[in-house]
């Protein structure tokens, strides 16, 4: 069964993490503290606490060198030091000593190297108000990201790499999972521990630049976007969570799905963040049927969730693993089913073989779109 392997908080936006043996979650929020403060760039004034994209801060999917910094936290205060050696201290709701820090942060942040041009840097603490999300995360709707360890072995063994999971700056990281089997758990709601907290699983994680950092240098090595999308033929790794039942969590707890998620898709699917048809998720095979032609799939949705309508014409993708990206023609829509065609390779395309040979009524399988214009 799969198991809840390590917890991390990142108290400071961009910076580096904090690995924890236990947290309690609450209703509606993330991990205590994670994401609490940030530091300016000058695009948006944030002097007030509220939530803005991440644009507006130093992140590392523009800024080289954050994670070149150390954090520890202690109770209600949190220690940075620079690659230069000099220390700065915040300590949680104290306004006075966030004055204090930001008037020696110029100095602090100097080996960012920030442009002449750019206003002064200035560390600002998320505002702490009930039922909203009180850090500054990408979204200002899911506070929670899961990682699979699995799905980023996937990776590393595509690229030939050695991925630290730490690149994902993920929250919570699962053990003991299937590589991609997160993609299943969208819709769903799960429960740590035997009657700890649930939480429903609203998207999948779209990755950015921030994940080309090397977490040991804080320089960035290796495009992981990329390889998503050379390798597996989607950029998603990872999937974001809402608490809905709160509890203490411990690493080693197992994971269970325990239902379909309270939350409605319409809710899930951010605007702000992927479309919908972009987000790699699990369909089942109503049936095959093969003809000299080809083969004739209809899949639905395997989730609560349906598939996205396609209109004839419009290509859906099967992710298949490493690799092995196939691709069908939307035949016909009926109500929720989707009816593909597949047509044999003249190259001998292994994923297109295994969708007309292997592929059988019942299996399930990753599939993204409909793309194209039909």
């Amino acid at each position: 069964m799969p198991k809840l392997s390590q917890i991390f908080v990142h108290p400071i936006k961009s910076f580096p993490g904090i690995s924890l043996d236990t947290v309690a979650l609450s209703k509606g929020e993330g991990l205590p503290n994670d994401r609490r403060f940030a530091i300016t760039n000058g695009i948006s004034n944030t002097m007030d606490g509220a939530w803005l994209t991440c644009r507006s801060f130093f992140i590392n999917a523009v800024n080289e060198g954050l994670l070149k910094f150390s954090v520890e936290m202690d109770d209600d205060t949190i220690r940075i030091r620079s690659p230069e050696g000099l220390g700065l201290s915040l300590r949680i709701g104290d306004p006075e000593g966030l004055a204090i820090a930001n008037r020696r942060l110029a100095d602090f942040v100097s080996s960012l190297n920030p442009s002449d041009d750019m206003p002064m840097p200035v560390i600002t603490e998320r505002s702490q108000m009930q039922g909203a999300l009180s850090g500054y995360w990408d979204f200002n709707d899911s506070g929670i990201s899961f990682m699979n360890a699995a799905s980023l072995k996937a990776v590393s063994n595509a690229m030939g790499e050695d991925l630290d999971i730490r690149r994902l700056r993920g929250n919570l990281i699962i053990g003991d999972l299937p590589a991609w089997e997160e993609f299943s758990c969208i819709g769903k709601s799960i429960r740590i521990g035997s009657n700890g907290p649930e939480l429903d699983i609203l998207r999948p994680v779209k990755r950015c630049p921030a994940t080309s950092v090397n977490p040991e240098t804080g320089i960035r090595d290796i495009k992981v976007p990329v390889a998503l999308m050379d390798h597996f033929g989607h950029a998603f790794c990872g999937i974001y969570a809402k608490v809905t039942k709160p509890g203490q969590i411990n690493t080693d707890e197992t994971i269970e799905v325990i239902g379909d998620a309270k939350t409605p898709l319409v809710e899930a699917a951010n605007p702000a963040d992927s479309d919908y048809k972009l987000w790699p998720k699990q369909a089942e095979v109503v049936s095959h049927i093969s003809s000299n032609t080809g083969a004739e799939i209809t899949i639905n949705a395997a989730g609560p969730w349906p598939l996205p309508d396609a209109i004839v014409g419009q290509r859906v993708r099967f992710h298949i693993g490493q690799d092995l990206i196939g691709v069908a023609t939307v035949h016909e829509q009926r109500d929720h089913s989707t009816v593909l065609h597949v047509e044999p390779s003249e190259t001998s395309d292994p994923a297109t073989a295994y969708l007309l040979e292997k592929v059988k009524a019942g299996d399930r399988l990753i599939v993204s779109g409909p793309f194209g214009r039909g």
